[in-house]
């Protein structure tokens, strides 16, 4: 709709100080088409509208092709053995073997090795006789133990004492036991002495050592022992063979229970024959308590 003042186009013909404004309103024309101008630019995305309703499922298409096989992956950890299974029967006894021949064995010898070698077993002679020798290393020594309390004082005084005899002297006797004549003496403590022999003052278990040397103009066997009160004492008793010429030395020792009182000497034994012919070159005798 159109609108003029003055009833002219432009507004120059208007006489502004005298005209009251005057409308005119023209009647509508035909809408007519022009030519489509380009499209204009894309506005902006409006924002997304709600989610609609989901269709239904759709019909399975055909399975497609098998793909190539991927790589191996890593093996997994082992899992954990099974139960064991029943144990299934036993076989049937196989046949006798023939009988073999028995090899045998023999100890040759048996050596102490130093500590921290290895053992050694060695077949000197091998089947079916064997001979062994046998090295066995020496255990390490143990750490030192810790010092144990001191004991108690004990009561028992220990004696000791000895008789002996150093220059030669002839047997020059027909008998065939006699008692070894000790003439010196050495230090004592608890016994007394007496004529060749020792008397104690102490019960007690008591160490006896004993010896002699000869000289024979013949040979012959001779046995020396020591005696207590006269009786020999059946475990000191030391046997030998002289050689004739040749100096001979006899010697024991022996451990013994003894009492006080008791008289200890040494005597020897030989034919009469030999005796006579024999000269003691020294000899010697003594006793120790051990407890």
């Amino acid at each position: 709709m159109n609108f003029y003042e003055c009833g002219c186009f432009p507004y120059s013909c208007c006489n502004y100080e005298s005209v009251e404004r005057i409308v005119y309103i023209s009647p509508t024309g035909a809408t007519g088409t022009g030519i489509t101008g380009p499209t204009g630019a894309t506005g902006p995305t409006g924002a997304t509208g709600p989610t609609g309703v989901t269709g239904p499922t759709g019909v399975t298409g055909p399975t497609g092709v098998t793909g190539p096989t991927g790589v191996t992956g890593p093996t997994g950890v082992t899992g954990p053995t099974g139960a064991t299974g029943p144990t299934g029967p036993a076989g049937t006894d196989g046949a006798d073997g023939a009988t073999g021949t028995a090899d045998t064995l023999a100890v040759n010898s048996t050596t102490t090795g130093d500590p921290g070698t290895e053992a050694l077993v060695t077949d000197r002679s091998g089947s079916p006789n064997h001979l062994l020798d046998f090295v066995i290393p020496r255990g390490a020594d143990g750490a030192t133990g810790p010092t144990g309390p001191t004991g108690p004082t004990g009561s028992v005084r220990l004696a000791y004492g000895g008789l002996y005899r150093q220059e030669e002297r002839s047997a020059e006797t027909s008998e065939d036991e006699i008692a070894v004549s000790l003439n010196a003496e050495m230090p004592r403590k608890e016994v007394t002495y007496e004529t060749s022999s020792v008397r104690l003052k102490e019960d007690g278990v008591y160490r006896l050592s004993y010896g002699i040397v000869l000289i024979a103009e013949s040979y012959g066997a001779v046995r020396l022992f020591a005696r207590v009160n006269g009786v020999r004492i059946p475990s000191a008793e030391a046997t030998g063979t002289v050689i004739k010429g040749a100096l001979f030395p006899i010697h024991g020792e022996a451990i013994v229970r003894l009492s006080e009182g008791d008289s200890v000497d040494l005597a020897m034994k030989a034919k009469s024959s030999l005796l006579s012919s024999m000269r003691i070159a020294s000899a010697y005798m003594t006793v120790e308590q051990l407890d």
